[in-house]
């Protein structure tokens, strides 16, 4: 399992796997809070600006696994 390394991903995202047996890899991300905050009232959806903005650290450790 692939998730983002900010607050959300270290914190809430293990927990949902303990004792599952599968292998979670945090990979470099940005912070969604951050992201919205900085996007003003004029902003798109941030999840596809998140989705971007993880996608090179995603791409990245799937390469390396």
């Amino acid at each position: 399992m692939l998730t983002v390394d900010n607050e959300r991903g270290r914190n809430g995202i293990p927990k949902l796997f303990d004792g599952t047996g599968i292998q979670l890899h945090l990979t470099p991300g940005p912070e969604m809070e951050t992201m919205m905050r900085d996007m003003g009232k004029d902003r798109i959806d941030p999840k596809d600006t998140f989705v971007e903005a993880w996608k090179k650290g995603c791409i990245d450790k799937i390469r390396e696994l």
